[in-house]
């Protein structure tokens, strides 16, 4: 069996086209002023860096610019104190992410639809997400304090010993990734 064509139906798949190429060019007029926003602020001020990376340049100094290729990144990687920070960056985003993954998927299992209360309690765990980090972090300095912090009075009741957790790099640590994880997850 052949099918008749139908005019009337091919019309209307004509208008359908037409209303969604004039859509789209209504969004791309809407979006363009932010497209082009965002280029200005963003994107031009990356590649203009790093542009600026393969240079002698200061901006301080009103020299021309020299170009030096991969030597500033040559002299960056074989710099040890570089490397130092960068051991500090990794070990504070892997304690960070993996705390928050492991506590953000406990909460996402724990808090299905069927779970009592489930809206109060998301908004409780949502409110340190809208705390200023500044804030949070004087509240855990004061948590923290060696003399009068709640932590360190908790475990010299309990354990009778007490940290100084600023005074090392390991405690230090441990308290900024807790204080990063309570305030993300």
């Amino acid at each position: 069996m052949s099918r008749a064509h139908n005019p009337a139906k091919s019309d209307d798949r004509a208008a359908v086209r037409r209303g969604s190429s004039r859509d789209a060019r209504l969004a791309v007029w809407l979006l363009a002023p932010t497209g082009a926003l965002l280029i200005g602020m963003f994107v031009f001020p990356l590649l203009w860096s790093l542009g600026l990376s393969f240079y002698d340049y200061s901006a301080l100094k009103p020299q021309a610019p020299v170009f030096t290729g991969v030597a500033n990144y040559a002299a960056l990687l074989s710099n040890a104190y570089f490397w130092r920070r960068f051991v500090t960056t990794g070990v504070f985003v892997l304690g960070t992410v993996t705390l928050q993954f492991a506590i953000g998927s406990g909460l996402a299992f724990l808090l299905r639809d069927d779970f009592p209360g489930r809206k109060l309690v998301v908004s409780l765990l949502l409110a340190p997400m809208m705390m200023a980090p500044v804030a949070v972090g004087v509240f855990f300095g004061f948590i923290y304090e060696p003399t009068f912090g709640i932590l360190n009075f908790a475990t010299r009741t309990l354990f009778g010993w007490q940290v100084q957790w600023f005074d090392r790099p390991v405690p230090a640590m441990i308290a900024v990734i807790l204080a990063d994880t309570w305030m993300w997850s």
